[in-house]
C-alpha cells in the first residue's frame, strides 16, 4: 500500500514539473529564412494622437520589457536593450523598424488591456549560413 502512495506522489510531481516546463517556454527562435519582416517603401507616420492607446511598457515573455514611446510624430520601441529603434505603422496595430529588425503586432482587448507579439531579428548564435540571423518571437501584455 505504501508503494502505491509513493508511486502516486511521484507521478503527481512529474506531471507538475512537466506542466511547469511547458508553460515556461514562451519564446521561440525561428530561422529568418522562414519568417520575413517587411518594411514598407514609404513611411506613414500618422497623426500625433494615433499612437496614444499603445504607448507604455509591456512585459515580454522572455523577461525583458518592451517600451513604446513617441516624440512628435515619430514612434520608438526599446525591446529591453536600452536602444530606441524608430518604428513605423504598416497597419493601425502593426509596426516595423526601418532596418527590418523588429515587428510589433498589438491587440487592444475589450477590457482596455493591450496584448501582442514582438518579432525581433537577432544575430544567430552560430553563424553557419550567409544570412546568420534568427527571429525571436515574444508575446507580451500590458503591465
Amino acid at each position: 500500500m505504501k508503494r502505491l502512495y509513493v508511486c502516486m506522489a511521484v507521478g503527481l510531481l512529474s506531471l507538475a514539473a512537466r506542466a511547469q516546463s511547458d508553460t515556461e517556454m514562451s519564446s521561440v527562435t525561428i530561422p529568418s529564412a522562414r519568417l520575413q519582416i517587411e518594411v514598407p517603401a514609404t513611411a506613414h507616420r500618422g497623426m500625433r494622437g494615433d499612437f496614444d492607446e499603445f504607448k507604455g511598457a509591456y512585459d515580454l515573455s522572455n523577461g525583458n520589457v518592451l517600451s513604446l514611446t513617441q516624440q512628435g510624430r515619430r514612434i520608438y520601441a526599446d525591446a529591453g536593450t536600452g536602444n530606441k529603434t524608430e518604428i513605423v505603422a504598416i497597419r493601425h496595430n502593426v509596426f516595423v523598424a526601418f532596418d527590418a529588425t523588429m515587428k510589433i503586432t498589438l491587440e487592444q482587448q475589450a477590457n482596455g488591456d493591450v496584448t501582442g507579439e514582438l518579432l525581433l531579428r537577432v544575430p544567430a548564435a552560430t553563424p553557419t549560413a550567409a544570412n546568420a540571423t534568427t527571429v525571436s518571437v515574444s508575446t507580451f501584455a500590458s503591465r
